[in-house]
């Protein structure tokens, strides 16, 4: 039989000092290990087991509940590289609802992956976010609050941004993809529908908002269900309400109006045809402009 010597080492002990029953660890007591690990706390017939604090050689510390040398239960941990843990732990780690966050920056050269103020309040299977959860990255505001899954955002949720830009919507893999609304309040738009790769794909609402000079607001509109896109782009069949009262309904290309549609200007006129490159086909800005502009 091949005997891992590493997995034992912890376990073995240098150095006991507590109650014993029937020359056994039974009781309270503290146990020093090979490693350099020390555990105190309660054991039961020679394992640890009830509450108890044990602190690794580097440092790191677990202190609550112990089943048979196992970490289960509930219990907080302490790491030296600046993380805390307080809740629900099986076989060492994080396991069912609890509070991770960094506390400190650790004494190290390394540039920190999380700041300081980073912290998830959730669900946890086997040591990943899963399930429900807040994760708040920074001070700055930068939150997301939904569904996890293997430590990606999966499913449902909600992300606010630190400019204050908001998604809410489908997840996949940490990706958006699904139907979302996505509001960028620090240019004044807003899109409602389908993505794909973190992109607007398929169909879907654009809403430019604006400021008009009495302070009401207006807002062009690249629209509903009619709207489609290609990976942000205005692709295929849509319809472009304007915010002057200017309509266009019909084919686009990589943003821009390019095949058959109509427009109708802000005082009525129409032109039905073709469109290049967003520019009327054989059409004169002379024939077109006494009815009204065509705004791109």
């Amino acid at each position: 039989m091949t005997i891992n010597y590493t997995t034992l080492l912890p376990t073995i002990v240098s150095n006991y000092e507590g109650e014993m029953e029937n020359s056994i660890f039974h009781g309270k007591g503290t146990a020093q290990f090979y490693s350099g690990n020390v555990y105190t706390g309660y054991f039961y017939k020679g394992s640890m087991h009830g509450q108890g604090k044990y602190e690794w050689n580097d440092g790191d510390i677990y202190e609550g509940t112990f089943e048979n040398n196992s970490l289960t239960g509930k219990g907080c941990y302490w790491w030296v590289n600046g993380f805390h843990y307080q809740g629900d732990v099986l076989n060492g780690m994080r396991h069912g609802h609890g509070t991770f966050k960094k506390i400190m920056e650790p004494v190290s050269t390394e540039t920190p992956q999380y700041p300081v103020g980073m912290c998830y309040v959730g669900e946890w299977v086997q040591g990943k976010r899963q399930g429900r959860g807040l994760l708040k990255y920074t001070e700055d505001g930068t939150f997301f609050d939904g569904e996890w899954y293997d430590n990606k955002k999966h499913g449902h949720g909600i992300m606010q941004y630190s400019s204050g830009n908001t998604y809410e919507g489908d997840w996949v893999n940490d990706v958006r993809q699904g139907h979302g609304i996505m509001t960028w309040k620090d240019r004044g738009e807003q899109y409602i529908g389908e993505w794909k790769n973190g992109k607007p794909h398929g169909y879907g609402e654009y809403i430019w908002f604006q400021d008009s000079n009495d302070n009401m607001p207006y807002h062009n509109i690249y629209k509903d269900n009619l709207g489609q896109f290609k990976m942000g782009l205005r692709e295929g069949y849509g319809i472009f309400n304007y915010s002057t009262g200017a309509k266009y309904v019909g084919h686009w290309k990589e943003n821009m109006k390019h095949g058959y549609g109509h427009y109708i200007t802000e005082n009525g006129r129409m032109y039905e045809g073709e469109f290049r490159d967003d520019n009327m086909a054989g059409v004169t800005e002379l024939e077109y402009s006494q009815g009204g502009t065509m705004p791109k």
